[in-house]
């Protein structure tokens, strides 16, 4: 009788341990299952993540199947062969519940069961005997559901094999579908950007011909109207050589100011822009409505000023004010310091008004608008100079060609203005500057002689008694 239960138990432990390999067979299953899917969806985009994954999954696996009883080298073939075999052991378990942790559980209790059931047994022999007909009765009915279960389980596991494949095909499609609508989505998407790069390069060629087309219609319409600063404002009306003074036709009425610096330039000169300086004036006194005199600043001996010669500056025009707008380092007498107050103050002092300007930092104070005459370009910021320099100089410049203003540099406006730096110290020492200590040329070039003499020229002969005229 005890050897008939033993082999009871014996047949229940095997069926336990076949659905312990079978839930094993199943979680094993699913987690390679989850693993694939996870590796298709992320496989552009996380290559080295996969990886690293793929790889711990592969010690999971071989850790998994030194649990199980496997060794490292074999292959889920072989896992897929043993399990269902173990899990035959657990075909009383729910199918939720059949895995080998479950397995070990249930033999356990079995086990303690039939250790129990064993110990009543040999109490109550008697009874057993009796019953002994019912419980093998019972026992092959018993036997009997157990194979079918078994049998059902091994056809769902069958039907889950033929699932995974079916759902690992599908997988493999879509796959496949989503890589070719991503190319057809960076083919569209590259033809768009083509598209779009070709429509802002005719944009930016139809701006620019606008552009052109407004700088000319303004300067027609200065040359019609007059408007322009590029014709001279006023004329030299009386020069007196000996002590440096000029009187010129413009004075209170006009808007004129003391200490005002113009170019003078030759009364042939159309559009002083584009003629050459020949003096400096600074007025010093307002005579009258139209009528005032100015002091020679720095003149030429060979071209001296005489009656009739123009005097111009770009920052300064009558019964108008001439707006002015300073952009990047403004460094007048090449000192390495700012010289931003005092051009300010130059050009307030010659009636313009200052729009904007770029302060130490860099910062834009003020705005460039269409009513801007001039941006007057200092040094301009390199890859040293601060962000903020670089970032207002950059938009000063861009405002200036959006509103068509008129860029000029800052020695350009100095020399057409007549300006003269008079108060420069030279320094001696730390501060001193090579520069200040060369032989300078005069303003006209040195002298070369030709080699030939004017049929003018009459050899000088001794007085004769004759009276001089001086």
């Amino acid at each position: 009788m005890a050897r008939e239960n033993q082999g009871l138990q014996i047949a229940l432990i095997v069926f336990v341990m076949l659905a312990l390999i079978l839930g094993v067979t199943t979680f094993v299953f699913y987690r390679q299952y989850d693993q694939e899917k996870g590796k298709a969806l992320a496989a552009d985009q996380e290559k080295a993540k996969v990886a690293k994954e793929l790889d711990a999954a592969q010690r999971d696996i071989v850790e998994l199947k030194r649990i199980l009883g496997f060794g490292a080298s074999d292959t889920m073939q072989v896992v897929g062969q043993e399990v269902p075999k173990d899990m035959q052991l657990a075909a009383s378990l729910p199918e939720a519940d059949r895995n080998y942790r479950k397995l070990v559980q249930h033999l356990n209790d079995t086990i303690q069961k039939k250790n129990q059931a064993l110990a009543v047994a040999e109490n109550d022999k008697a009874n057993l005997q009796k019953q002994l007909a019912d419980k093998e009765k019972e026992a092959a009915a018993r036997i009997q559901q157990y194979e079918e279960e078994v049998k059902k389980a091994g056809a769902d596991l069958s039907q889950m094999a033929a699932n995974y494949k079916k759902t690992e095909s599908e997988l493999n499609a879509q796959k496949d579908r989503l890589l070719t609508e991503r190319k057809e989505i960076e083919d569209k998407s590259n033809q768009q950007i083509k598209s779009l790069q070709e429509a802002v390069a005719a944009r930016d060629k139809e701006i620019k011909t606008a552009r052109d087309v407004a700088v000319r219609y303004r300067d027609e319409a200065e040359a019609l109207q007059h408007t322009t600063f590029e014709i001279a404002h006023g004329k030299i009306l009386w020069v007196n050589q000996r002590t440096g003074r000029v009187y010129v036709n413009l004075g209170e009425a006009d808007g004129l100011r003391r200490l005002m610096t113009f170019g003078v330039f030759t009364s042939s000169s159309n559009d002083v822009s584009q003629s050459e300086k020949k003096a400096s004036i600074e007025i010093i006194e307002i005579l009258g409505p139209h009528m005032a005199e100015a002091r020679i600043t720095e003149d030429k001996p060979g071209n001296p000023v005489v009656p009739g010669d123009l005097v111009f500056t770009p920052i300064w025009a009558p019964g108008r004010r001439v707006r002015i707008a300073l952009a990047g380092f403004i460094d007048i007498d090449n000192d390495g310091r700012s010289d931003l107050d005092r051009v300010r103050g130059i050009i307030t002092t010659n009636g313009a008004v200052v729009d904007a300007y770029q302060d130490e930092s860099g910062k834009v104070i003020g705005q460039v608008t269409r009513e801007t005459t001039y941006l007057v370009q200092g040094t301009p910021p390199d890859e040293k100079s601060s962000r903020e320099m670089r970032r207002g100089y950059t938009d000063m410049i861009n405002a200036a060609t959006r509103n068509l203003v008129r860029q000029i540099k800052i020695d350009e406006l100095f020399q057409r203005m007549g300006y003269r730096d008079v108060d420069r110290v030279t320094s001696f020492g730390k501060g001193a500057r090579a520069t200040d200590f060369r032989v300078q040329p005069p303003p006209e070039g040195v002298p070369v002689s030709s080699g030939t003499v004017s049929p003018l020229f009459q050899p000088r002969q001794p007085q004769r008694g004759s009276r001089s005229t001086y």
